[in-house]
């Protein structure tokens, strides 16, 4: 029964909303209607305030309604109002921020409301924290950090401050360092190299090792190169194939295929691990190689149609 009536408050209110008759307005079952249904009602037809049950107005309700209506503030019992729904208020009435309890917003809250009222922004330092949006916040709005607290800034967490010190190296002498992992300093140092003296290497494992320095071979000083392995080196030598010397010859199994792009590597591969698969790569990017292979019979299928397709020089040798 309650949803049957609240079904048709519902419909009543949507009604109302668009055609505001007389007749309809005498008829209206206004003891059907909730909080939602007034919240949207008045939005858009304010006259019939005078019917509404204010108390049965939520949080949220109150901030959708005074976002488009302020006149209806002295009915308001602000406590309802949760951080968002005062986000939303404020963003288009800011008048009404006297009354607002700014504990109740997050960080996340404020952003939303500081984008299009930027006057809000002292109010940081009086939000719930959340440490990946803090540096989110400050991206957006730098000047916020004389307002931010100490324990706003120790809140942030190591992904947050690579986020935030990408685009505002200025923020150093803030950083909580040994909030960073080897995965934030690898992109941290990929953006920001200049923070290389304040990293613990020790944090970067292999996979770490082989992004940075595909990108910044200058930090190879620091590596420790027993923390790649096999797949870590082949990523590497792709784009710094001078790191070929730092490879041990038991993780050189990597296959044919950083040849492709580099075949002076030749010189440093045990062709005797290569499977059919790898050679057959091999031999279609790097036909001068040919001479070095006498296995042409064990080519399946796939194998010469990868080769005879970039070259077709070798087809006398394809057992059709």
């Amino acid at each position: 029964m309650d949803d049957r009536k609240n079904e048709i408050g519902s419909v009543w209110a949507a009604v109302l909303s668009i055609v505001p008759d007389e007749t309809l307005e005498k008829n209206a079952p206004w003891e059907l209607f909730s909080g939602e249904n007034w919240g949207r009602l008045l939005k858009n037809q304010p006259r019939f305030a005078k019917y509404c049950r204010w108390d049965l107005l939520s949080g949220w309700d109150w901030g959708f309604l005074l976002a488009e209506q302020p006149q209806f503030a002295e009915h308001c019992k602000w406590e309802k109002l949760s951080g968002t729904a005062w986000s939303k208020v404020l963003s288009k009435q800011p008048q009404l921020a006297e009354f607002c309890k700014w504990e109740k917003m997050d960080i996340v809250d404020l952003h939303f409301l500081c984008r299009t009222q930027k006057q809000f922004i002292p109010h940081c330092n009086k939000t719930l924290s959340g440490s990946a949006h803090i540096g989110s916040f400050l991206q957006e709005f730098p000047e916020a950090e004389p307002y931010l607290t100490k324990y706003q800034f120790h809140s942030m967490n190591g992904y947050s401050w690579v986020d935030l010190l990408s685009q505002h190296p200025e923020f150093a002498d803030r950083c909580n360092w040994s909030e960073l992992d080897g995965s934030d300093w690898e992109r941290l140092l990929g953006y920001q190299p200049q923070f290389a003296n304040k990293c613990d290497w020790s944090k970067l494992d292999g996979c770490n090792w082989w992004s940075l320095l595909s990108y910044h071979p200058e930090f190879a000083k620091y590596c420790d190169w027993d923390k790649l392995n096999s797949s870590n080196f082949m990523q590497l030598l792709y784009r710094q194939p001078q790191f070929i010397v730092n490879c041990p010859e038991e993780k050189r199994n990597f296959g044919a295929g950083v040849l492709v792009n580099h075949p002076e590597l030749a010189e440093y591969l045990d062709f005797n691990k290569f499977n059919m698969s790898a050679w057959s790569v091999l031999m279609a990017h790097h036909p001068e190689l040919a001479p070095d292979f006498d296995r042409w019979d064990d080519f399946c299928g796939s194998c010469w149609s990868r080769v005879l397709s970039h070259q077709v020089q070798f087809a006398d040798k394809c057992d059709w």
